[in-house]
Parts: structure tokens; C-alpha cells; sequence
């Protein structure tokens, strides 16, 4: 018995060592393998679906099937080595390491370069001393039309400046509700000193008008324009960027010589900017030479000034929203020693001085209380710094103040 079971066994053990290795059984074995008993089923266990199941899925609903089907492994063959052959041609040699290294930077480069000019374009749309092709040198303007002569106050100016028999004053004075005047050596070539810089604010901001200048746009204080006289922008580092608007108004609020050499030289230098006086009707205003004009070489007449400022005041040569800006600088003037000095604390005055050895002078455009507007010009010769002069113009100031603050309206 011992021997018998036990050489069942062994020849069990060889069955399964043949299976597993995938050889056939010996039928002689066959008899000796015994099979396992089956399990029975547990009363706990789960019944089986097919005896359970009393509604089945729809036929539609079997998204997923009841059992998983049978997953086939598929090996993909690796693809034939002549495919990758054909790609590239058999000429192609692998390229220089420098030459890669070299296009890199080509194309580093030209990325650095447009980026950079984009900025420069975005922070300085117009190049310097460069006009838009598009924009106008000026737009001619009508002639001055005027009413009739103020003989009354002509004849007072008259007795003002008699006491002055060394100083030549030259005034010219405009209504400007009904264009009445007066006329005192009003037409006279005279030195225009910084009242030159009347002009030059209302071509820079036709220029804006036109779009071939913005106020934000920036100057670049190069050596060669840096003046000397009054301001403050000589005492700046050579090189400083400013935006025109700030150009603007020091050149006009504290008279700054550099400013205007910016400005002149960004609206394309005196012959450009004389043509546009031209245009205007200002026959007799032109530049010469840069700031400071010691020499007196940049002329204008006092009717070329009211002439310009009635313009203004008309809204014929700039855009309104232009002149509201261009008076309200005009009214922050530092200086207020010389017509200023003629008016109570109620007037509003929006002016502009010159002063050199030989002129001193003003002009401006005045609102009295009660709405009455009118425009002035004094430009007065004088012996070297002769402070008579100041005393003279505060004083047919004071005087035209006083008609038309008690003219009928």
C-alpha cells in the first residue's frame, strides 16, 4: 500500500512537471492523475447572475459587455530602415556646429534690433528735426481788418509817453469786439528779443494740429542748443530728454533760451519756421539767429504781434482745444513787472515779455470785469538796460486798462 501510494504520487508529480513545461502526457499516466474535488457553493455566496437577473439590460443599454473580451496582443513590427533613409538625401552632411552657433546669434540679434526700435518709435514717434511730410508749413490767414482809429486814447498814449523823450516806443493796440485801433509807430521794425517766442508757441502747436508733433514726444537738449541768458535748462546735463510740452512751457512761463532752440530747430530751423510766419500774414517777424539775440537780429513789429494774437483769439489758426491750452501758458508768465503791473487784481492777462540791452516790451491779450477783450503790443528802444523803459510800459498799461475797462459796451 505504501509503496503503491506512493508511486502514484510520484508520477503525479512528473504529470504536472510535463505540463508545465509544456510536454504530453504519457497515457499511462493519465489513469494516475486523480482531479481535485469541486468546491461547493456557499450559501453566502452571491447567486449566479444568469439565475438572478429578472429584467435584463436592453440590448441598447450594453454598453459594457457582461464579460471582458479577450485582449489580443499585437506587436507592431518596427518600420523597414530604408523609410528613414529616403527622408533625407543621401548629398546632406551634418552642418558646421559654428554655423548653427552663428545663425543663433544672426537671429538673437535682429530680435534685439526690432524690439529696440519698436520702444524708440513708441517713445519718439517723430525723429528730430523732422516735420510730417503731410503737415502744412502754415495756413494763410486774412488780412488784419481794422475799424477806426481810437483817437482818444491815441492821444493819451501821446501824453504818457512824452516825459520819455529818449525812449521810442512802438505800440499797436486792437478792440478786439469791434477791430478798432491804435496805431503808434505800430508798423516799426523793431527787436524782437523773446517775444519771438510768441510765434513760436502757436507753430508748435499748429504743428500738433497737423500730427507731425505731440506733447509727448522728446527733445534731446544737445549741447549746441544749449543758451545762456534766462532759464534754467542751461544749468542741465547736456543729453537730457524732454517732452515738448514741458519744451513749451519753459520757454514761454520762465523764457527759457534753450527751449526755444529746441523747439525752433524741432519745427525744422528758422527758414522753415519764417516761410510759416509768412504764411500767417507776419511780413515783418523772422528769425535769424538762435537764442540768446543779444544783437537783436530776430525783428517783429507790434501789429504783427496783435495781428497773431486776434488769431488766436478769433480761433482761426490753431484748434480750440490749441488755444485754450496754448492761453492758459501764456497766463502762467513769471514775469509780470511790465503790462501786468497796469491792471487791477480782476483782469485776466495772457502775455509774453522781451528784454534785451536795447528793447524791453510786451504783449499780450487782456480780459477786463466786464468781458471787454482787447490785445496790446509795446515794444519800446532804449539807451542799454534803461529801466525807464519798464516804468513807461506799466504805464500805457495802466492807461489802456482804464478806457476800455470804462468803455460802453
Amino acid at each position: 500500500m505504501t509503496s503503491s501510494g506512493g508511486g502514484r504520487r510520484r508520477r503525479r508529480r512528473m504529470a504536472q512537471a510535463a505540463a508545465q513545461q509544456g510536454q504530453p502526457i504519457p497515457p499511462s499516466q493519465l489513469a494516475s492523475i486523480t482531479p481535485l474535488p469541486r468546491p461547493e457553493r456557499s450559501a453566502l455566496a452571491s447567486p449566479s447572475p444568469a439565475k438572478t437577473r429578472k429584467n435584463p439590460r436592453p440590448r441598447h443599454l450594453h454598453a459594457v459587455p457582461d464579460q471582458p473580451p479577450r485582449i489580443q496582443q499585437v506587436v507592431l513590427a518596427p518600420p523597414p530602415v530604408h523609410a528613414f533613409k529616403e527622408i533625407a538625401s543621401p548629398r546632406q552632411r551634418p552642418l558646421n556646429p559654428w554655423v548653427i552657433y552663428g545663425s543663433r546669434c544672426v537671429i538673437v540679434l535682429v530680435g534685439i534690433a526690432v524690439l529696440a526700435g519698436t520702444a524708440i518709435v513708441g517713445i519718439n514717434p517723430t525723429p528730430p528735426n523732422a516735420i510730417a511730410p503731410t503737415a502744412p508749413l502754415g495756413q494763410n490767414l486774412p488780412p488784419l481788418k481794422l475799424g477806426q482809429n481810437l483817437d482818444e486814447l491815441g492821444d493819451r498814449l501821446q501824453t504818457v509817453t512824452a516825459p520819455f523823450p529818449d525812449l521810442e516806443p512802438a505800440v499797436f493796440i486792437l478792440d478786439l469786439d469791434t477791430y478798432d485801433f491804435v496805431n503808434l509807430n505800430g508798423t516799426a521794425s523793431i527787436a524782437a528779443a523773446s517775444t519771438i517766442k510768441l510765434p513760436l508757441l502757436v507753430a508748435a502747436f499748429q504743428e500738433i494740429d497737423a500730427g507731425g508733433l505731440t506733447l509727448q514726444e522728446g527733445l534731446v537738449m544737445k549741447p549746441d542748443l544749449i543758451a545762456t541768458g534766462s532759464g534754467t535748462m542751461q544749468y542741465d546735463t547736456p543729453g537730457r530728454t524732454y517732452s515738448v510740452g514741458e519744451v513749451l512751457e519753459k520757454m514761454i512761463i520762465i523764457s527759457d533760451n534753450t527751449a526755444t532752440n529746441m523747439l525752433l530747430h524741432r519745427l525744422g530751423g528758422a527758414a522753415r519756421v519764417n516761410q510759416r510766419f509768412s504764411d500767417w500774414g507776419l511780413t515783418a517777424t523772422s528769425i535769424a539767429n538762435d537764442l540768446p539775440d543779444l544783437g537783436g537780429t530776430n525783428v517783429t513789429t507790434p501789429i504783427d504781434l496783435v495781428h497773431l494774437l486776434a488769431q488766436i483769439h478769433q480761433g482761426e489758426i490753431v484748434s480750440l482745444e490749441s488755444r485754450d491750452r496754448l492761453l492758459n501758458i501764456l497766463q502762467r508768465v513769471e514775469r509780470r513787472e511790465l503790462l501786468p503791473q497796469g491792471l487791477d487784481e480782476r483782469a485776466v492777462i495772457a502775455h509774453k515779455t522781451g528784454d534785451i540791452g536795447t528793447m524791453l516790451g510786451d504783449v499780450g491779450m487782456v480780459e477786463t470785469p466786464t468781458g471787454k477783450r482787447y490785445a496790446i503790443a509795446i515794444l519800446v528802444r532804449r539807451p542799454h538796460n534803461d529801466d525807464r523803459a519798464r516804468l513807461l510800459i506799466q504805464n500805457l498799461s495802466r492807461t489802456t486798462y482804464e478806457h476800455f475797462l470804462n468803455a460802453q459796451p
